[in-house]
């Protein structure tokens, strides 16, 4: 085995106490001494940097002894070998010295002893700047910012002492003051040197550009001067102010301290300001941006909330309650929420959806879409081109002004379409339609509703369900559905068309009677129309002499009856039938004698053929002859209908027109 063991020897120690003892507390310390160096430093290096003016007179010189020989000196020292002072009985020779010679040990100064070193003596602190400075500096300045040069020579010439008023000048050729002098201005005010220049004016400076408060749509904003000039200094201190104020959008209104921007529509989006920075003399670029931005929405609580908008484009929405919301001018979106709210849309194009409960909704002028949503809500549409949506539950919707859209949703609705052309449409209900003034269509759709075309040239369609329609004033058109109900239809003043153009089956129209009937249509009344129209069956028009209608039949083969009057009328009448569309299989009754279009074809004698000049006692006279023009030409039949031998009937076929004129009796 190895073991190893330590050779060296720890020293024994005494008492453990005495390590935490401090050692040098009687020993003396070594700082004054390093104060004394480092002053004594740095009193030579300033000693070097200023040094001393030469003495105006020499100081009288000390008593020094006679000087000795320098040989002399060193061999007396080496003879004695000793220096009066030294410890004797010592040996001199230094250990470890590299010669054999023995070396004189220095005297030991009793004390310290203070040096005669020379008095400071402070200088001018004032520097002699013609040292330093440029007696003259011509050269070519830049202008800064991107302004024109100056032209000419700039002198720059120092003035005495510091802080002195003289600075530079600017000096151009041929210019001079009134009195023929140099233009250059002389320094003036507290320090001014002599002999010194004004320094020459420098441009603006820009540290970007600038950055304004975002606003809301529609919304103004007040710009300070101070806001424009935010990012400008000028190097001469001059005072700056702010030119050819100019906006991308909107309109600036000049103010005591400012101006005062204004949106002039309600688009969102950046705005630039540009204008010039100037201070006096010359002009930068600067611009100034800011954002018209969407406004935050006002949200009301589930209590009954008083919500006011502004005339920016606001987002409202009531919540709960029963709500009163002003949403003042703006294209606004407003939402009632639940409860019975009462809305007041405003100027603007507003989007209003009353939600749940029996609101009152005012659209205010302006094309808005107004829902009313679930329950009885009263709708008015005011101004503007409105689409107004009465939705569930029985509404009152009234479309004001405008060329209004009114649909009455499921229950049974009240429409008023107002003034100008508005479609009107009932849908699901019972409902009641008034189209008003203006050229309106109207739609009853589903429902016994009740309508009426007021004023205007109307276009009115039932729908399905028994129906009661008075177009009201003006040349209406009555389209009657094929819903097998029994409707009352009555065309009012006007040249009306009753439309029965959507059956496919035979309909039998008695226009003495007033009666229209048909499988598709059911057994309808009608009066006051002067244009009656059938769809692609074989239909049958019944007219008397006291009816002066027109009649279009439409596909199909189709019956014109004309039946004899029941007795003599007692006064002259001409009364006009017009057949818009005689054809191939439609057939002219004339008492028992049916004219096809194919005998109107023919020459006269075959018509004499078919039907002869002589009549049963029972029967009537008819003649047929052709009349032709340059332009047209036309067939012409005279039927004496009351066999009291004049011709009192007659019939015209131009074209597809039939005239029938009946010659007073």
């Amino acid at each position: 085995m190895i073991e190893i063991k330590g050779t060296k020897t720890s020293p024994q120690e005494n008492d453990p106490h005495e390590r935490y003892i401090h050692k040098s507390m009687d020993k003396n310390s070594k700082t004054p001494a390093y104060v004394v160096v480092l002053l004594a430093a740095v009193g030579l290096y300033l000693k070097s940097i200023f040094p001393s003016a030469s003495k105006t007179q020499e100081d009288p010189p000390a008593d020094t002894p006679p000087e000795q020989d320098e040989t002399e000196l060193a061999t007396s020292q080496t003879t004695t070998g000793q220096v009066a002072g030294t410890p004797t009985g010592e040996n001199t020779e230094k250990v470890g010295s590299s010669t054999s010679l023995a070396v004189l040990d220095l005297p030991r100064p009793l004390s310290f002893t203070l040096s005669e070193s020379p008095a400071f003596q402070f200088m001018d602190p004032s520097p002699k700047l013609e040292w330093f400075s440029p007696k003259t500096i011509i050269f070519q300045p830049v202008a800064a910012n991107d302004n024109p040069n100056v032209s000419g020579k700039i002198s720059a010439s120092g003035g005495s002492g510091i802080g002195g008023g003289g600075g530079g000048s600017i000096s151009t050729p041929g210019s001079s003051g009134p009195d023929g002098g140099s233009d250059t201005e002389t320094g003036s005010g507290p320090g001014a040197g002599n002999g010194g220049s004004q320094q020459a004016n420098r441009a603006p400076r820009l540290s970007g550009p600038v950055y304004l408060m975002d606003i809301a749509s529609c919304a103004t904003l007040a710009i300070g001067l101070s806001d424009l000039l935010r990012n400008a200094v000028d190097p001469d201190n001059d005072p700056l102010t702010v030119q050819n104020l100019q906006v991308s959008t909107g309109t600036l209104k000049p103010l005591e301290n400012g101006w005062l921007f204004e949106t002039d529509t309600f688009e969102l989006g950046p705005v630039i300001v540009s204008y010039a920075v100037s201070d006096g003399q010359f002009a930068v670029e600067q611009f100034a941006y800011f954002w018209v931005v969407k406004e935050a929405p006002i949200i009301g609580t589930d209590d009954a909330d008083m919500l006011l908008g502004t005339k920016c484009a606001n987002e409202i929405d009531g919540a709960g309650g029963d709500d009163i919301i002003d949403a003042g001018a703006g294209n606004d979106v407003i939402t009632g929420g639940s409860g019975n709210d009462h809305i007041v849309a405003g100027d603007g194009d507003d989007v209003v959806y009353g939600g749940t409960g029996h609101d009152i909704i005012f659209a205010g002028l302006g094309d808005d879409y107004v829902s009313g949503g679930a329950g009885n809500d009263r709708i008015f549409g005011e101004g503007g081109s409105d689409a107004l949506f009465g939705d569930d539950g029985h509404d009152l919707i009234f479309g004001g002004d405008g060329n209004d859209r009114l649909f009455g949703g499921t229950g049974n609705d009240t429409l008023y379409g107002g003034a100008h052309n508005d479609i009107l449409f009932g849908e699901a209900g019972h409902d009641v339609l008034h189209g008003d003034s203006g050229d309106d269509r109207i739609d009853g759709d589903a429902g016994n509703d009740d309508i009426h075309g007021g004023d205007g040239n109307d276009i009115v369609m039932d729908g399905f369900g028994n129906d009661t329609v008075a177009a009201g004033d003006g040349n209406d058109i009555l389209v009657a559905a094929s819903d097998g109900d029994d409707d009352h239809y009555d065309g009012g003043e006007g040249f009306d068309r009753l439309d029965y153009s959507s059956a496919t089956d035979m309909v039998t129209i008695n226009i003495m009677s007033g009666m229209a009937s048909g499988a598709e249509i059911g057994s309808d009344s009608f009066s006051n129309f002067e244009h009656f129209r059938t769809g692609g069956g074989d239909d049958h028009f019944i007219v008397g002499r006291n009816n002066g209608v027109v009649m279009t039949g439409g596909d199909g083969s189709d019956v014109f009856e004309f039946s004899a009057p029941e007795s003599t009328p007692s006064t002259l009448m001409t009364i006009a039938f017009e057949i818009t569309d005689f054809q191939h299989g439609d057939r002219l009754r004339i008492s028992k004698h049916d004219l096809f279009k194919e005998v109107l074809d023919e020459v006269e004698d075959r018509f004499e053929k078919v039907y002869g000049e002589e009549v049963d006692d029972d029967g009537i006279r008819l003649r047929y002859h052709d009349e032709r023009s340059e332009e047209l030409g036309h067939t012409v039949i005279e039927a004496d209908l009351n066999k009291d031998g004049v011709w009192e009937t007659t019939i015209e076929i131009a074209e597809l027109q039939v005239l029938v004129t009946v010659e007073g009796v």
